[in-house]
């Protein structure tokens, strides 16, 4: 408290504290919770005077645009975070303590107390607002420490980056103490109200203003002034501002803090309900004070005010409602008291006077309560709920809520629930949980359903579409919860719940299960409205008709949420699916997984609320009954588990006798659909769990085993009834893979297991489809795997593979494979062998099958090779059948590699068969591939160049040291020539170039629908459009375009637009899968040095412009090159490929005008690890060696300052400027290059500037790349020792210089100016045009300008070229570099340095003039030390900039020096001139840590067609 209120004859708190021997107890009201959020009221006569907020951090009108307040920073959200993730322990109801000995007070004297101070406010009023405020001090008299007792207390900050805040405030203490008695505290402070309430309403807000973190203080006059409340809050404010950016207590994280909210919370609802219980509530000054000031403090422009009066405001709501219902409760009591009395036949008139009397009280108490609560709700709450900081809207939501539960009599009303309803649509997440929250919890009550229903009937349509599409999951999960209960009051309509039902085959996990208890409703209640409508006698027929009755159900709704899914309305029939099937056979659907696994998702999230799901026998009894309109039933197998896990209710057998119902009836897409119902339920039933236990391990197997017994019996009648539909059989056919098949040897059934696999080799002959055949392959492999039927499988397969050759036989029987014309049914046969082949040979060997002539004819493998060679001839029709002939050949000379591993060691000729067999399809596959002169089309390409690759890598692989160390295959040795290399490259990026283009229509359409999304939430946002853009038809603009985003958006959820983009949607997977397998094969050939490492740029260039799979293969390369330019011998090579790389991103950049620069930087900085090796704490470890980073500079400058010259001569300066992009990105290469390196590239830029006739202008911003990449190259020249002392040399000279020509210029006069021209030639150094433009050498710079005036004329472009520049020029024209550094060029040195501009930038031109020490040393210091640019203005300007450049010069010194402090011992260039050896044979030398290294040979073959037996 000021020094106003210590008055010694003042009744202040404090005083009444030290002397209050005769304390009045303070009688208390008891409530049932005294804990909660408040809220602040409006202040009277203010109006929007008091309001410092609106028209910035407000929405002009709520019902327009509820949820668009202006955005908030990154900086201060940081802060604030922590506060939208407050509990509910806030607001959780404590119970009110018991009532201290002695305290019991009078209502009449509490109320008399209560109102003491209203003169001394009325005295008061014309003076409060010139008095000064005044701050407390740690050592001020009379200041209150944490147990009251006066004690001085100093400021303190209770955590890193908190604000100080003083300790002179004792309600403050006590709250932000953990152990501190509140209620005493309370007690205390009511106390001191009644005895001087100015003091007490200072004391309580100067309490306030602590908890906002300000340590300023007003006086009891100032507290009671309303009328001076703003112009006092000016005055906080002006003082406060430099404490805006320290974390105020309630975001504080400090742990001192850390129960500071709850314990505000609890205080406040302390203080409130003993405010009511001792009357002080309820007369003018105490709430109207306190209402006052918080809603002035809650509309101040400085958060940390706005956010805590919010809060405490939201409090003081809260502990209100309680009081109300308290009051309202006493209220009905004495109303019904009355009642009673005056109902009584002998009335006590004295008595019934009391009662009416009490009547009235309670009831004025209940209306000055609920007039405090609206004012509260009116000046805070209205106008907060849409404040600019999204954590206060979420505290806003959030309290009411709670309010509406504590007291829903008062805030259950439409006036407050359409704030829920509003901020629905709010941009952030956490006021759109809360608000979702708040209504799960009103849902949940039925008795709250009646004064909600006009609500849910305005809102319902705006959950749906929350549930739907909300981009939070948890947003989305809540939403569902809240519909679910709408819908147990029946308040949805019927296309509401299935869209909400059809979430059951959502492919987020948490959104399926969310969604599980709503599907089971409406499941529930269709089998109710099933039973109804059947007879009595089949109610009556027991939980097997029940059971059958519920399956039928849940198939019909899985169909129906299926079709929708897939675009097909209820009355289409099997022709558009017919048609769609067709069109999905144009594309490899092969490649991709399609939407069949659904049904195993929506089983997954269904099973623990759906029983019948578990009743898997039920399920399977149900499927073998006959369901056609004129079957009678069907028999079921008899036998029944017992004791399984997964079993249902339902049974397995059904009697002949037993006729199907017709409501039970499934049709043909139900019994389709509820095949793989089943097929996902034993999947389930068979799962093995985590057993930790050997007895619960004992158990699994007996329940597998005894699942298994049933099924064995009942699937060859499921076959047989269902083998003519292919989808069905794609499901039946995974079954065997479930159970035990080792049971067919215990239970002796042979026989039975014979069948199976007849069973299983007739579907795959029979059956065209691809997903029948590839689960018939499957579930043959899992057959083959089991080692108890051994000689069964054995003669099984022989008979499979004799009639896959045979049908192929037949399929060409008669014909000239390589040139015959085959009809379209001829074409299908032969495409379904081969398909059958292909899949089959990948996994088990045929070769023996394939290479065996029968009686003469042709093998199957010459057939199949002649279909390779049809391949030259591109008919688009034949395209998967070539390329699924080439994976054949591949799998066969694989698998006979494979022989010659496992054979013995003596088997030369077979090894030179295989050769022969590599050598020949090595030669088609590059023809098909890469040729000229073939017809492929692409599809067969692609397959040809991946295979290509692969056999590479398996021949390398298999030739090298590792795998053969006596050299027995050094035949299958194969290499990869440069030509083939180089097409090789030029097809991957022809098909990155083509997916380029199909990447770049899938972007545009994503941003499209996110557009319409943001446009389709409500006409509310295009006021705030309006306010953004400043545009007067914003409105309009905003309104055309959201119509047609909704005639869109209405295009797409039609059938038709629903069918299209699935179509569309699985096509970009078909070219998602090919490209990565194209891109996965090209990048693991470069790994195994099949491929050269310097077309790696074809691939580097690409980083982040897709998916991260490309992301992940770039890093691998990375890696890679980095092992070969550091630990290897081919630094050149990298510094090419990287160079080359930057080339390609930078066109890739000047060719999109709308594209950023910031993917060129990202490149740059992954490139950065291919020249520098960290360790430790971003220690350099190793680096690539100077001559190769000079190189590698030199070469990007070459090219960059080139090409910014075209570009210039050709006027076009936007694509110039962004061309200057390319030095940002070179500046992140500079890393780990030392001084010596850093001065000739130095010295290469600036006579590639000179050369181009370049000038780097000091201002401009589009030059703020290249001064950035010449600075750090200044930096890393001035740590070099050798540097630093030829610059502080160059130093001294200079200002010797500098005194010496001012004394001339004092004798001669202007006669210098003449001959200083052949002055600065006869010295030999440009002085002129290498000024260094430091302040101390200001008069040289200005001597040097008057000198050389006279040349800088004949200079119209660069007008401070050096004088130097005039002779350094050879006979035939062309520029020799600088004359300073010369060394003698080698025939060594010519053919390392590939730039045509390295010899003119580092050689000397005359090899016969040796450079002295002064000239050496003189080069080396005007690199280091900047020169002047210009005369006069141009001089002056990098004067001024210097200042400013300063700073920057410092942080890229300290980035730079951070990087070298740890790198240790770094390798000399000694260290670096002297590469590692290479290892012996193909293997690259890696160091043990390298991630590349660690890409093992398995890595590759699970990429390639390796046979897994092989592997």
């Amino acid at each position: 408290m000021s020094d106003a209120t210590q008055d010694p004859d003042d009744n202040s708190p404090a005083t009444a504290r030290r002397s209050g021997r005769e304390r009045k107890p303070v009688q208390r009201l008891s409530l049932a919770g005294n804990k909660g959020i408040l809220k602040a009221t409006k202040s009277k006569g203010k109006g929007k005077e008091a309001d410092g907020t609106n028209g910035e951090d407000e929405v002009s009108d709520p019902e327009e645009d509820p949820s668009d307040p202006e955005e908030t920073s990154e900086a201060e959200d940081d802060d604030v975070n922590e506060d939208a993730e407050d509990s509910e322990d806030d607001f959780v109801k404590k119970p009110t303590p018991a009532k201290s000995k002695g305290r019991a007070l009078s209502a009449g004297k509490a109320s008399s107390g209560g109102k003491k101070a209203t003169p001394a406010k009325k005295a008061s009023a014309a003076a409060s607002k010139k008095r000064p405020l005044k701050k407390k001090k740690g050592g001020e008299e009379g200041s209150d420490d944490d147990n009251g007792e006066g004690a001085a207390a100093p400021a303190q900050a209770f955590g890193k980056g908190d604000v100080v805040i003083e300790e002179d405030n004792t309600l403050f203490n006590a709250v932000r103490n953990p152990d501190s008695a509140l209620q005493s505290t309370v007690d205390d402070w009511v106390e001191s109200y009644q005895e001087a309430t100015g003091p007490a309403l200072a004391e309580l807000i100067n309490f306030f203003l602590r908890t906002c973190g300000c340590n300023a203080s007003i006086d009891e006059h100032q507290a009671e002034d309303e009328n001076g409340i703003v112009d006092v809050l000016d005055g906080i404010q002006d003082d406060f501002k430099n404490a805006t950016l320290l974390a105020y207590p309630l975001i504080s994280k400090s742990k001192a803090l850390k129960k500071f909210r709850s314990s505000l919370a609890n205080f406040l609802s302390r203080i409130f309900t003993t405010a009511a219980s001792s009357e002080i509530l309820y007369d003018e000054t105490f709430c109207q004070t306190i209402q006052s000031w918080l809603t002035s403090l809650s509309s101040s422009k400085i958060r940390s005010f706005r956010h805590t009066a919010t809060v405490i405001s939201l409090f003081t709501v809260s502990s209100l409602s309680e009081v109300s219902v308290a009051v309202n409760k006493e209220f009905t009591q004495a109303s019904r008291a009355k009642e009673a009395e005056e109902k009584k036949a002998k009335k006590d008139k004295a008595r019934l006077k009391d009662l009416e009397k009490n009547v009235k009280g309670t009831h004025e108490k209940k209306t000055k309560v609920e007039e405090h609560l609206g004012e509260l709700c009116d000046g805070v709450f209205a106008n907060r709920y849409r404040d600019s900081e999204s954590n206060i809207r979420a505290e806003c939501i959030k309290a009411l809520g709670h309010w509406m539960k504590v007291h829903p009599d008062y805030w259950l009303e439409g006036t407050y629930l359409k704030y829920l309803g509003w901020v629905l649509s709010d941009e952030n997440k956490d006021v759109r949980h809360e608000a979702v929250k708040a209504l799960i919890s009103l849902y949940a009550k039925d008795d709250h359903i009646g004064a909600m229903q006009h609500f849910t009937e305005r809102f319902k349509s705006q959950f749906v579409r929350m549930a739907t599409s909300e981009v939070d999951l948890s947003v989305r999960i809540s939403c569902i919860h809240v519909l679910r209960q709408i819908d147990t009051h029946g308040l949805l309509e019927d296309d509401q719940r299935d869209e909400i039902a059809t979430l059951v085959f959502e492919e987020e996990r948490r959104v399926r299960q969310a969604v599980a208890a709503f599907f089971q409703g409406v499941l529930e209640e269709k089998v109710a409205a099933q039973e109804l409508e059947l007879d009595v006698d089949e109610r009556d027929r027991g939980e097997e008709r029940g059971t059958q009755l519920t399956l039928k159900c849940l198939a019909e709704l899985l169909v129906k949420y299926g079709r929708a899914l897939d675009g097909f309305d209820k009355d289409d029939e099997g022709g558009e699916e017919d048609e769609l099937e067709r069109e999905g056979n144009e594309l490899p659907v092969e490649e991709v997984e399609n939407n069949r696994g659904r049904v195993a998702f929506a089983v997954e999230a269904l099973w623990d609320q759906v029983e019948v799901l578990r009743d898997w026998q039920g399920i399977m009894g149900f499927l073998l009954l006959d369901h056609s309109e004129e079957g009678e039933g069907g028999s079921t197998p008899k036998t029944k588990a017992k004791g399984t896990r997964g079993k249902g209710k339902g049974k397995a057998t059904a009697s002949g006798e037993d006729a199907l119902d017709p409501t039970c009836r499934l049709t043909e897409d139900e019994e389709t659909l509820l095949v793989e119902v089943l097929v996902a339920s034993l999947t389930r039933a068979t799962g093995t769990s985590a057993a930790s236990s050997k007895k619960e391990k004992e158990k699994e197997d007996e329940n597998l085993a005894e699942i298994s017994r049933i099924v064995i019996e009942a699937l060859p009648r499921l076959f047989a009834k269902h083998q003519t539909v292919p989808s069905r059989v794609v499901d039946l056919l995974a079954i065997p893979t479930l159970i035990s098949l080792e049971l067919y040897l215990d239970m002796r059934l042979i026989s039975s297991y014979e069948a199976l696999w007849d069973d299983i080799t007739k579907q795959l002959n029979k059956h065209a489809n691809v997903q029948v055949i590839d689960q018939a392959v499957r579930t043959i492999q899992v057959l083959n795997e089991g080692s108890t039927l051994g000689n069964t499988n054995a003669a099984k397969m022989a008979e499979l593979e004799e009639t896959l050759v045979s049908s192929l036989r037949e399929a060409v029987s008669g014909k000239d494979v390589e040139s015959a014309a085959f009809e379209e049914d001829e074409l299908l046969a032969l495409g379904s062998c081969v398909l059958r082949i292909c899949r089959l040979y990948a996994v088990h060997d045929l070769s023996n099958t394939l290479d065996d002539t029968e009686d003469g004819k042709s093998s199957a493998w010459e057939i199949i090779d002649s279909l390779v060679e049809r391949g030259r001839l591109g008919y688009k029709d034949e395209v998967e059948v070539v390329e699924r002939a080439i994976n054949i050949l591949g799998y066969h000379l694989i698998w006979r590699m494979q022989k010659l591993v496992r054979g013995p060691e003596d088997n030369a000729i077979e090894i030179s068969e295989v050769v022969e067999q590599r050598n020949n399809f090595t030669e088609k596959l590059e023809e098909l591939a890469v040729g000229t002169s073939a017809n492929a089309g692409e599809i067969v390409k692609q397959a040809a160049v991946v295979l290509l690759l692969d056999i590479h890598m398996l021949c390398g692989s298999l030739t090298s040291a590792l795998v053969d160390p006596n050299g027995r295959f050094v035949d299958l040795k194969i290499e990869c020539g440069e030509e083939l290399q180089a097409r090789c490259a030029g097809f991957v990026e022809a098909e990155i170039e083509r997916y380029g283009e199909t990447f770049a229509e899938e972007a545009e359409e994503a941003t499209q629908k996110d557009g319409e999304e943001d446009e389709e939430d409500d006409s509310d946002d295009d006021a705030a459009d309006k306010r953004r853009k400043k545009k007067v038809n914003a409105k309009k603009v905003a309104t055309r375009e959201a119509n047609k985003s909704k005639q869109k958006a209405a295009v797409v959820k039609t059938p038709a637009g629903i069918r299209a983009r699935n179509a569309k949607k699985q096509a970009r997977l078909v070219a998602a899968a090919t490209f990565n397998r194209i891109i996965s094969g090209f990048v693991r050939a470069i790994h195994n040095e099949v491929i050269s490492i310097q077309h790696a740029s074809v691939i580097l260039i690409h980083f982040e412009r897709f998916d991260t799979t490309l992301d992940q293969w770039c890093k691998l390369l990375v890696q890679d090159m980095r092992d070969e330019g550091i630990y290897g011998n081919e630094g050149a090579a990298i510094a090419r490929v990287i160079v080359e790389t930057l080339k390609g991103a930078t066109e890739m950049l000047l060719d999109a005008p709308d594209a950023s620069d910031e993917r060129l930087v990202v490149i740059s900085r992954l490139l950065s690890g291919a020249v520098v090796v960290r360790g430790a704490q971003l220690a350099l470890v190793k680096r690539l060696r100077t001559v190769d980073h000079v190189q590698l500079h030199s070469d990007a400058l070459a090219y960059i300052v080139k090409k910014f010259a075209v570009l210039r001569e050709g006027k076009k300066k936007e694509a110039s400027t962004r061309a200057l992009s390319f030095f940002k990105a070179l500046g992140n290469l500079l890393i780990g290059l030392d001084g010596q390196g850093a001065l000739k590239v130095k010295v290469a830029l600036d006579h590639l500037l000179d050369v181009n006739e370049i000038t780097v202008l000091a201002s401009a911003k589009a030059w703020e790349p290249v001064r950035g990449y010449q600075k750090r190259l200044t930096t890393a020249m001035s740590k070099d020792p050798t540097i630093k002392q030829a610059a502080v040399k160059k130093v001294k000279k200079v200002a010797a210089t500098s005194g010496d020509e001012d004394e001339n210029d004092g004798e001669d006069g202007g006669s210098q100016a003449a001959s200083s021209p052949k002055a600065a030639k006869a010295k030999g150094r440009p002085r002129a045009s290498r000024a260094s433009n430091k302040q101390k050498y200001n008069e040289h710079i200005a001597s040097d300008e008057d000198e050389d005036g006279d040349d800088e004329e004949v200079l119209p472009v660069r007008k401070r070229r050096g004088a130097h520049d005039s002779r350094d020029t050879r006979a035939d024209g062309s520029a020799m570099g600088s004359p300073k550094k010369r060394r003698v060029a080698s025939p060594d040195n010519a053919s390392k340095e590939s730039s045509p501009y390295a010899a003119s930038v580092i050689d000397s031109p005359h090899e016969d003039e040796p450079r002295t020490d002064d000239e050496e040393e003189e080069l080396i210091a005007s690199q280091l030390i900047p020169s002047s640019q210009g005369k006069g203005s141009q001089g002056n300007s990098h004067k001024r900039q210097h200042s400013e450049e300063r700073e920057e010069d410092e942080e890229v010194e300290q980035v730079e020096e951070a990087e070298e402090e740890g790198a240790g011992d770094e390798p000399s260039d000694e260290e670096d001139a002297q590469p590692e050896p290479k290892s012996q044979g193909k293997a690259r030398p890696r160091p043990p840590t390298s991630v590349a290294s660690q890409a093992s040979l398995s890595d590759i073959k699970r990429k390639t067609y390796v046979p897994h037996s092989f592997i």
